[in-house]
């Protein structure tokens, strides 16, 4: 892969991944510095400096005690950021309630109300806000933004990981569905993008890299460190909150995500290159340190969230409609929705609203220089018209000539159904520009085509725009038709090793060259094989001679925090805050001078805290309970608001205490020969036999685990393995 590429063109990639490059990007630049990670500067609060006490630590202990009385050690250290510190709490409980004969949760009372206020709460304060832009003064971002907005930000290159991610906490409202995390490694005009502060935090380079860990490795490079040793960024994450354009389950469907319809066209994958633009972002919850300033000040990962755009290719075999069988083509998807999960994107002309951040969804064209497969290799076809053949003079010569289809998302994905929300309005009639780029010689065929995508004629309301352009060339002879190959996958059984990892319900993802399945499954038992083969016909793609066929896999142990996303629907899992006090009260009561107060529902709250948060929120402490608002509660500067906020998501939501889901493996495609499977060296069996056959059995090594930001590590004991898989490929002529 070139990743020294221009902002203007690209050459032709022989090796057929690097198919595309965005041209004309008014952010590309290789000279930028990295973001700095200052995501303090950004908005971003400290769970040591920012946390206001309320005086509700008692009210607190009440709610945690029989969680943490019943829980065990192991789903309590699965807590994110805090969950050491309850095991520590309850070991200490337990010894005290031994020596002294007392019960252990009356000890655990006690512990609480004493400690767990500030430690806890202040561990959700990072999360008001999550997110906070990069860019947002004017002066964080490595690029000059006199008018000091938030601008859209763009990221290109070679995705290392793309898959569902399992271990996020369930983010309340804000959190529609699963994350898709599009893990890409950047070429040089867009390096800047991974920030100073896309590093380990120091609890993972402990955990990770310290003895204890030694059988350890990491199962992805974000965050690894900002570049690796001979230079290259690692990746960052791009995340999509797919939930906010696809139903939810507690809609009717178990199946979520418009990938998994076979009327998709495809979805990106590891090893794919990929284009994405949105929310540049820092992301809050997990800084390298919860110093706000000093030469020790905590520093940020950087993060494309929401994705607003992304762009992949595939190279494969595909049927026009002037050619009799298919013919190698590239396959140009781009896909771009306004909703974004947390906040969605604006209309342009219109400024921002409580839903939407400040980047509008249909202001920008994006142009794109894409490869065309390789020309008919006479570079013109000629032959006799007549009567009969003996009028070889009488001829006709005719040149390539290139085939463009045009397909418009949701692609046959019924809006009813069970995959697209009802709501979701599709632009499905604006036709992108597809131009021939000019070869260099007179008399060659051209290489590369322009495609140009007018997001900016999208009309208003619209909420997605998506299109699939194939570019092919017409094959009168059929020689470039035998150029491509059936390829059959054969995926399964699927058997579970891990003892660890033995009950449940299971969530299996895999994907066959960008088409993606779902297999939910319960406990299989006593490693039972688990079936994942089908009638589908997706399982046979149309690959040619000069690509490959690969697959990759990923799921998860459904845990407590699965059963909260998939069976709560948005309403049920809606924060809210305010009426601690009924209509009127708080004047009198804070003329009282009392130190503690008593709200209407029994708690005790310190007036000072009142006094603080009557400031700036005089409805949080008065009147009706209402929806926690993203922009009005969550990403504003004012602590006391955010701590009363961050006081009522822990204690609303305490049956989120429970075991977070549990990752399976990562399949990639890296093993030579069986995943992938490179083409030309199988296709010379079919010239002495029908089909030609490649077998495998992935073992996938156990993965845990690491650090607070959920960082996953495989284990290296060769022996130890989270599941296997049987792979069966067929190729046959087509």
């Amino acid at each position: 892969m070139d990743r020294t590429l221009n902002n203007v063109s690209k050459p032709p990639d022989e090796t057929r991944v690097q198919l595309f490059h965005r041209i004309n990007a008014p952010r590309f630049g290789k000279t930028r510095e990295p973001a700095s990670g200052r995501g303090y500067d950004c908005g971003c609060k400290s769970a040591k400096t920012d946390f206001i006490p309320s005086g509700v630590s008692n009210v607190l202990a009440h709610h945690l005690v029989t969680a943490l009385s019943t829980l065990t050690d192991v789903a309590l250290a699965a807590i994110p950021g805090i969950g050491p510190a309850l095991v520590a709490f309850k070991h200490l409980a337990t010894e005290i309630a031994e020596k002294s004969g007392t019960d252990i949760e009356e000890e655990l009372g006690n512990l609480l109300s004493q400690e767990v206020e500030g430690a806890l709460f202040g561990q959700f304060l990072r999360s008001l806000p999550a997110w906070v832009p990069v860019d947002r003064k004017g002066t964080a971002g490595p690029f000059e933004n006199p008018e000091k907005r938030e601008v859209e930000m763009e990221v290109e290159g070679l995705l290392s990981r793309s898959f569902q991610t399992c271990r996020d906490i369930p983010f309340f409202q804000w959190n529609r569905w699963y994350n898709w995390t599009f893990q890409v490694s950047p070429i040089d005009g867009y390096a800047y993008m991974a920030g100073e502060g896309n590093l380990m935090t120091p609890r993972e380079q402990k955990e990770l890299l310290s003895g204890r860990n030694l059988g350890h490795n990491h199962s992805t490079d974000v965050n690894m460190e900002n570049r690796s040793d001979d230079g290259i960024p690692h990746s960052m994450e791009c995340l999509m909150d797919f939930g906010s354009f696809c139903k939810h389950p507690t809609e009717g469907t178990q199946v979520t995500g418009v990938m998994y319809h076979p009327g998709w066209p495809f979805w990106p994958m590891s090893g794919d290159y990929f284009w994405a633009a949105g929310r540049w972002v820092y992301n809050c919850l997990h800084p390298s340190s919860d110093e706000k300033t000093g030469p020790g000040a905590g520093r940020m990962s950087t993060q494309l969230r929401p994705v607003k755009a992304f762009a992949s290719t595939r190279y494969e075999g595909f049927k026009f409609d002037e050619n009799e069988k298919r013919v190698p083509a590239v396959r140009f998807l781009f896909f771009a929705s306004k909703r974004g999960g947390y906040l969605d994107f604006h209309d342009k002309g219109e400024g921002e609203v409580a839903t939407t951040c400040g980047i509008a969804f249909n202001d920008t064209d994006y142009e794109f220089i894409v490869d065309l497969p390789e020309p008919p290799a006479s570079g013109a076809t000629v032959w006799p018209i007549g009567h009969t053949p003996e009028f070889p003079a009488n001829t006709q010569v005719l040149r390539p000539s290139l085939l463009v289809k045009l397909e418009f998302a949701p692609f046959g994905v019924p809006k009813s159904g069970a995959f697209l929300a009802d709501l979701l309005q599709f632009e499905t009639s604006l036709k992108p520009k597809v131009e021939v780029v000019p070869p260099t010689k007179p008399n060659d065929p051209p290489r590369q085509a322009k495609i140009t995508v007018p997001m900016s004629q999208v009309p208003k309301g619209k909420d997605a725009y998506g299109v699939c352009i194939s570019l092919g060339w017409f094959d009168p002879d059929g020689t470039l038709a035998s150029k491509v190959k059936a390829v059959t996958l054969k995926p399964g059984p699927l058997r579970m090793l891990d003892d660890d990892k033995d009950e449940g319900k299971f969530r299996f993802h895999f994907s066959f060259n960008g088409r993606w399945f779902f297999a939910p499954f319960e406990d299989p038992g006593e490693k039972k094989p688990v079936p994942l083969t089908g009638a589908d016909p997706r399982f046979t793609q149309f690959i040619p001679d000069d690509s490959r066929a690969k697959l990759t896999a990923h799921g998860m142990l459904r845990h407590g925090f699965g059963d909260y996303l998939e069976t709560k629907n948005q309403k049920q899992r809606t924060v809210r805050v305010g009426g601690i006090f009924r209509t009127g009260e708080v004047g009198r009561l804070l003329a009282q001078g009392g130190k503690v107060l008593i709200d209407k529902f029994g708690n005790e709250i310190d007036s000072a805290f009142v006094k603080e948060l009557a400031k700036q929120g005089l409805d949080l402490l008065e009147g009706e309970r209402v929806d926690v608002e993203w922009k009005k509660h969550i990403d504003q500067e004012n602590k006391a608001v955010a701590s009363a906020v961050a006081r009522e998501m822990f204690v609303e939501k305490v049956p989120l205490f429970n075991d977070m889901n549990d990752p399976l493996a990562l399949t990639e495609p890296t093993r030579d020969n069986s995943n992938p499977v490179i083409m030309k060296n199988v296709v010379k069996e079919l010239e002495k036999n029908p089909r030609a056959t490649v077998k495998a059995t992935l073992f996938e090594k156990v993965t845990d685990v690491i650090g607070e930001a959920d960082k996953l590590a495989v284990r290296l004991d060769p022996d130890q393995g989270d599941y296997e898989m049987d792979v069966e490929w067929t190729v046959e002529n087509q």
